[in-house]
Formats: structure tokens, C-alpha cells, sequence
């Protein structure tokens, strides 16, 4: 079961509910005046609705360490802190894990870690009008940031804008894009909102690498769109930890499918001789 909280519609729509019904996904509507007396541990995921009046985040700030305690416990928390929309409400308290917001609309979101399964299909950069109402500030350790502002006027330091991160047992997902704007009218966030509800739920999602390997020793992750090369290998631990993300020639040869990309350092070569 999800449990969707929200005082009011973000921005006059019902996209979260309209995607979970389309999947199959039951769900609930609480209020913010059930945050104190509501059992979050029965819920699956809880999502943390944008655009919401003032009252709505004043009663979080008096029960920010309930969500928290609903996360290190093994809950799955899609907080989407994006405020300032058409319900003029504003985001003070902190998110469970400690981050802050700062309020700055941007166009353009660049994805950063396009292997995530929530921003497959996702076109990079994020378009919208605004993509963002924001962005985070004091990140946890450790945090996998997706997707962050590109440089503007005002914000030059590409701070991120949605990632993903755990707390005890549970795992939070942030946002300040404009999801369920953007799924209403057509925008790249829309996306990203339907992939994340899939995601937190356990379901497939959207993806754009129809070939993923990782190695026997859990070392590294290589995704692949064998349509257009596209790929992104991520070095996990060790020598050269990160991500590299780019261009490859794909090449079938005695029915071994070769990988290679002569344009990143470190170099990528790879051959799949199951294919």
C-alpha cells in the first residue's frame, strides 16, 4: 500500500494517483492533520506530495523526526520538496537525513547518473517550465545524486536536485523537480515521476539500457543501449570509483557482441560472449 500525503492538489492535479492506478497500485490520501496519529509503518512507500499550502509543511515540521523514524525502519520515503508552486505553501524543515533546500527555479536539470532506473527514458538535460523549484543543500555522505541544476545567472555550482540515498534500512529519494506539473502537462519531470513511483514500489522501470552486466565481483556495472551505443559504466569500488558516461561502437563478431569506446579515460572495451 501507498500512502500519499497532501492537503491540497499540486498545482490542481491528481497525476500520482492517475499513475498508480494505471499500474495497479493501491493507495491512500492522508492529510498533514494525520501525520501525529496515522501508523506510517503500514504503508510500503509514503510520498511527500509537492506544491502544498503552508499548514501542510508546518505540521511536517512538528513531526520531521516521525518520517525519519519511518525511513531508518525500512520504509521507502519519495519526498518531493518542491514548494512555492500554485498553493504558495514554503519549506523550512530540514529532511529526514538533514538536507535543506534553497528555492531557485531552473529550465534545465543535467542527469548525472543516467544508469538510475528513475530517469530512464528521461531526455538529458531535464526540460520544464520550471524542471525545478530548488535545489539541496548539505547532502548526506554517500548520497547517489542524479541529477543536478545546470548553470544560471544566479546558481553556478551545479548543486543537486534529485537523488537517492539510505537511512538505517530505508531509503529516502528527494526532489525538488516539478513531477506531478510536469507529468500534467507533458514535461520531462512527468517522467521522472511515474519512474520513481515504479521504482519506490518495486516494478520495472522505464529504461533506456536494454543491456546491463556487472561483474562477478561486484566491482563495476556496465548499461547499454544497443540502439545507440549510449552507455553508462560505473566503477563501484576501488581504482577509479565513479561513473563514465558516453559513446560506443557496438560490433557482433562470430556471434560475440563487442563493446568498445575509444573516447573516455579509462578507455572501455567489453565483449559479451554469450550473445
Amino acid at each position: 500500500m501507498v500512502c500519499i500525503f497532501k492537503n491540497v492538489n499540486p498545482w490542481s492535479s491528481t497525476s500520482t494517483e492517475n499513475i498508480l492506478t494505471a499500474h495497479g497500485i493501491p493507495y491512500e490520501v492522508h492529510t498533514s492533520s494525520e501525520f501525529a496519529s496515522l501508523n506510517f509503518s503500514q504503508f510500503e512507500m509514503i510520498v511527500f506530495s509537492s506544491d502544498q499550502n503552508q499548514a501542510f509543511y508546518d505540521a511536517y515540521a512538528a513531526n520531521q523526526a516521525k518520517f525519519a523514524s519511518y525511513v531508518t525502519g525500512g520504509g521507502f520515503l519519495l519526498f518531493s520538496a518542491c514548494y512555492n508552486g500554485w498553493n504558495g505553501g514554503n519549506l523550512t524543515a530540514p529532511l529526514p537525513g538533514g538536507m535543506s533546500t534553497v528555492f531557485s527555479g531552473a529550465y534545465y536539470n543535467a542527469i548525472v547518473d543516467p544508469a538510475h532506473p528513475v530517469v530512464g527514458c528521461v531526455p538529458n538535460p531535464i526540460y520544464g517550465s520550471y524542471a525545478s523549484h530548488g535545489y539541496f543543500t548539505g547532502v548526506p555522505a554517500g548520497a547517489d545524486v542524479i541529477a543536478e541544476v545546470m548553470d544560471t545567472p544566479d546558481v553556478k555550482q551545479n548543486p543537486p536536485t534529485l537523488l537517492e540515498y539510505r537511512m538505517g534500512n530505508g531509503t529516502m529519494l528527494a526532489s525538488t523537480l516539478t513531477l506531478e506539473f510536469g507529468y500534467m502537462t507533458g514535461q520531462d519531470a512527468g517522467i521522472v515521476l511515474e519512474n520513481s513511483l515504479l521504482y519506490g514500489y518495486g516494478l520495472p522501470t522505464c529504461t533506456s539500457f536494454d543491456l546491463i552486466y556487472l561483474d562477478e565481483f561486484g566491482r563495476s556495472k556496465l548499461c547499454v543501449n544497443s540502439q545507440t551505443g549510449e552507455f553508462a559504466y560505473q566503477v563501484l569500488k576501488g581504482t577509479g570509483i565513479g561513473e563514465y558516461n558516453g559513446q560506443a561502437y557496438l560490433s557482433m563478431r562470430n556471434g560475440v557482441l563487442f563493446i568498445n569506446s575509444t573516447t573516455l579515460n579509462p578507455r572501455l572495451q567489453f565483449y559479451d560472449n554469450q550473445k
